[in-house]
Parts: structure tokens; C-alpha cells; sequence
């Protein structure tokens, strides 16, 4: 099911939130701060209904099933530990990144992906010649 639309004065007055990160015509993204006090809140057993209109969002403008299925995902994320910015925090590239900086885990991580993908990388590559050795051989 898609999720309704929002209006241009629906996301003129979602964006005034200062819990609202980000707001299209189908999508509106929140705060980390934001998703992890509802979730807190969820957990102390405040209805969710209260805490949204508490937090200055109009309840039925967002709609129940966009709600229900955030407040779901949150706090799975919650569980894990990680609840993150939004779903742009995947990169297809990986960033060059100050490794010096990072935690040791977080350094090992992003290296990891960082060596996947040049992996990924040069095979393609070595793909891209092979097609093109085999190519310039056909008469």
C-alpha cells in the first residue's frame, strides 16, 4: 500500500518540526535524537498517538500505518543498537576515509568494505579488457 501523499503546506509545516530531518510528497525522515526518545518512550509505555502530537506532529497527517511501520523499524533497530540517520547512510562507494580517527572496529569495518569493493572493482576492470581483447580479435 502507498503511503498518502503529503500536500506543499503539509511539508512546509513538517519541515518547521526541528525533529523533522528531511520531508518529500511520500517520504519524511526524523531526527536520531527524535526516533530514539519515542522509542524510549514506547518502551516506558507512553502511547505513541501522545508522544507524536507531544513532539508537535499532527498524528492523522502522517497517517497510522506510515507511524506503525516506523515506530516497528525503529525499534528493531533499537535492539540492535543502531538506529541510524536514514536509509541514505549506504554508500555504493566507499568513502576514502581517516581511519586514524575511528574506533578500531569501526575502522576494521570500513576497510573491509573498502577492499570488497575494490575487489568488485577490478574485476570489472579485468572483465571490461577481456571483452575488449576478444572483441578486437573477431573478423
Amino acid at each position: 500500500m502507498t503511503p498518502k501523499r503529503f500536500t506543499e503546506e503539509q511539508m512546509a509545516q513538517l519541515l518547521k518540526n526541528p525533529n523533522t530531518n528531511y520531508v518529500s510528497d511520500s517520504v519524511i525522515k526524523f531526527t536520531q535524537e527524535f526516533k530514539a526518545k519515542l522509542v524510549e518512550a514506547v518502551e516506558q509505555g507512553v502511547p505513541v498517538r501522545r508522544f507524536i502530537q507531544e513532539a508537535g506532529y499532527d498524528y492523522e497527517m502522517l497517517g497510522d500505518d506510515r507511524i506503525k511501520t516506523f515506530v516497528s523499524r525503529w525499534r528493531k533497530e533499537a535492539r540492535t543498537g543502531n538506529i541510524h540517520a536514514g536509509y541514505k547512510e549506504r554508500k555504493r562507494r566507499p568513502d576514502l576515509a581517516d581511519y586514524k580517527d575511528m574506533e578500531p572496529e569501526e575502522a576494521m569495518h570500513h576497510m573491509q568494505n573498502e577492499i570488497l569493493y575494490l575487489h568488485q572493482e577490478l574485476d570489472f576492470i579485468k572483465k571490461i579488457i577481456e571483452l575488449d581483447n576478444k572483441g578486437g580479435q573477431s573478423k
